[in-house]
Order: C-alpha cells, then sequence, then structure tokens
C-alpha cells in the first residue's frame, strides 16, 4: 500500500491477499472455518474473498463495519486526492456503480453464511445508507444500526463490540 502504510491495492488484489493467508493459516494452525469482520473496504474484501474467491468454504460468518456495500460518495474525494489515478489508489473500487460494487451486489451472497453489516448513521465517510444490505432470496443478511458515532469509532467502539459478539455467537450457534 501507500508509504507501506495505507491499504491503497484494489479490492481484488487484497481480497486474494487474504485468501492466500487464510490458506497458510489453515495449513499452519489446522483450523477448518473462521469468522471474518471487515472494517469499511475491509468488508468489501471480506465479501469478494467469499463470493467470487473461494472463501465460502473456509468462512462461516462476516460482519461488516461501516462498508460501503453500495459504494459511498466520499470515494471522489479521495479519488481526487490520489491524483484522478495517478497515485496507485483503491478509491476507485468504492465509487457509486464501481465494477466492484456493481459485481458485490450481483452475485448473491451464500446463503448459509450470515453477513451482517453494522454502520452508523453518523458516520460521514460511509453514510449509512451505503451500508444497508439489501438481502434477496434466502441470503441470511441482517442490518445493525448504531447512533452516535462516526466511521473510525465502529472498529473500537463498546456498544458495536457488544453487537459484534452477539453476532459471532448466534454464527456459532447457529
Amino acid at each position: 500500500g501507500l508509504f507501506w502504510r495505507y491499504n491503497t491495492h484494489p479490492v481484488e488484489k487484497s481480497a486474494r491477499l487474504v485468501a492466500e493467508k487464510i490458506e497458510r493459516l489453515a495449513s499452519k494452525h489446522g483450523f477448518d472455518k473462521l469468522h471474518v469482520i471487515g472494517h469499511s473496504k475491509g468488508g468489501l474484501i471480506a465479501r469478494k474473498y467469499v463470493q467470487d474467491l473461494g472463501g465460502s468454504r473456509r468462512v462461516k460468518s462476516v460482519i461488516t463495519l461501516g462498508t460501503p456495500h453500495h459504494g459511498t460518495p466520499t470515494a471522489a474525494l479521495a479519488v481526487g486526492l490520489m491524483g484522478f489515478g495517478l497515485l496507485r489508489s483503491s478509491a476507485a473500487d468504492l465509487l457509486p456503480r464501481s465494477r466492484v460494487v456493481r459485481d458485490l451486489g450481483r452475485d448473491r451472497f451464500p446463503d448459509g453464511i450470515p453477513l451482517t453489516s453494522i454502520y452508523s448513521k453518523q458516520d460521514l465517510v460511509c453514510p449509512h445508507w451505503c451500508s444497508v444490505l439489501r438481502p434477496r432470496g434466502k441470503a441470511r443478511m441482517r442490518n445493525i444500526p448504531v447512533t452516535g458515532i462516526g466511521h473510525s469509532q465502529l472498529a473500537w467502539d463498546a456498544g458495536v463490540y457488544r453487537h459484534i459478539r452477539t453476532a459471532l455467537e448466534e454464527a456459532s450457534h447457529g
């Protein structure tokens, strides 16, 4: 990524790196399934892994925090800051109607894997309407709105943590 700190890889490349890492860890530690939690773009990476890169055989559940499932208009600012494509960036993947967003929305999420979206109505980076899941068919999708916290706080807020624990417990026993 940018300056060896910021994840600016495209969603697909990041998802491939995650898939490789999970397979190495599964081989080393001998586990079959795991839960995946992704914040912001990390939720799109998790979905790409599950929907397109074989992650459905490894993943027990996915929880996303402030993830732009439908893209986010604020990504346009990042595209501009990255020189409109001159600097490598994944910001274009996060735009509404980007190829990544369209593909993930078109392909159904596997029915047997719970997908939970936790989002805040005060999130200015990824407005709540960008994070709301719209289940189709038998998909096990759930939305959990929270209030009074911003985008970054979703990763460490105690109330969000309680929602995550509940979702993990339900997925483990369901």
